[in-house]
């Protein structure tokens, strides 16, 4: 009897060591997030706020360590880097056709709506609706998004129609080259980080996106004149190689989920805020902020549309619904301008 009970006490012992073992291992472990966004972004602080919430409420069980542009990999390749789980997350932009015809379409279909709040919304629609768009995301786990305001035109020229468009030398992430060559813009395919120099060389007139960058990226020391256009809509998915997400335990994956909404509230606001602030600073710099009129806009907005039909027909032959879609989009922008 004193024999079964020491086995007894050494396979407890032996259990014990092994629990103990495991949640070291946990506590240890650090998962990485490829963040689009400089550490003086608001939404790294959002992101690093939440991955403290995660790590409180998991009681350690899951880490996550933010790694500014580059660290990792391009800011332009997070979604690979992610697939590939170089990071086991990202937040990232959402740009390439090819891959995301539908997000893309979105995005350039949504032409003068009011504010990030707005956008957001639309896509929690559309997300909600369409199993087509989420299908787009099969390979991540979701854990957020955020939408920018809409976006700008900054430039060393004034932009003050569409006339002012005519050959001017744009930076563009690869999903608006198309819009850009409709207004007759030349568009320039680079990442943002390279736009700044690339504006100080002479090398761009401009840069085609969001005026959040005036502050974040500094870009109002490089740029004289603002065009608000409230053009087209960016998104930011912030996911999870599907793998990584499926090897955390399950009380730790519903923790995150249910941190989701707000998370995407938080980073939708702080581009609102992040925009209003940033429009102020360009002023002070300096800046010229170019409020064109109504008919001016419609003009530019015009051009536009035809790319949006041609796209929903696209989608129409490859089985998808562009036209539900782009129709439902239209709708939803009236509902918010």
């Amino acid at each position: 009897m004193k024999r079964t009970f020491s086995l007894g006490l050494l396979s407890s012992c032996l259990l014990l060591g092994l629990f103990l073992f495991h949640q070291n291992s946990l506590l240890a472990s650090e998962l990485k997030i490829a963040s689009y966004n400089p550490p003086a972004h608001p939404a790294h602080a959002v992101l690093t706020k939440w991955a403290k919430t995660v790590e409180e409420r998991t009681r350690g069980a899951v880490k996550f360590t933010i790694f500014a542009p580059g660290v990792l990999c391009h800011p332009l390749e997070i979604y690979e880097a992610v697939v590939k789980n170089v990071a086991e997350a990202g937040f990232m932009t959402i740009h390439v056709e090819e891959k995301f015809p539908l997000t893309v379409g979105i995005n350039q279909s949504m032409i003068g709506f009011p504010s990030a709040s707005a956008a957001t919304e639309i896509w929690r629609e559309l997300f909600k609706k369409y199993p087509e768009v989420r299908n787009e995301y099969k390979d991540l786990h979701i854990m957020g998004f955020s939408t920018m305001a809409g976006f700008d035109v900054l430039t060393k020229k004034p932009v003050r129609g569409l006339r002012d468009f005519l050959g001017l030398r744009l930076r563009s992430s690869p999903a608006y080259v198309s819009l850009l060559k409709q207004l007759g813009a030349a568009p320039v395919s680079m990442s943002l980080e390279d736009s700044y120099v690339a504006l100080q060389k002479g090398i761009i007139d401009g840069i085609f996106t969001s005026s959040e960058v005036l502050k974040a990226w500094k870009f109002a020391e490089v740029v004289k004149y603002v065009t608000i256009l409230n053009l087209t809509s960016g998104i930011f998915i912030f996911g999870m190689n599907v793998k990584s997400w499926e090897a955390l335990p399950p009380d730790a994956r519903k923790i995150i989920d249910e941190l989701s909404y707000d998370l995407t509230n938080e980073l939708t606001k702080a581009n609102d805020d992040l925009r209003n602030d940033a429009l102020d600073f360009a002023k002070k710099k300096g800046n010229e902020i170019l409020n064109l009129s109504r008919a001016s806009l419609e003009e530019i907005y015009g051009k536009i549309r035809p790319l949006n039909d041609g796209w929903a027909e696209r989608m129409e032959k490859k089985g998808l619904p562009g036209k539900a879609i782009l129709n439902d989009v239209r709708t939803m922008l009236k509902k918010y301008q």
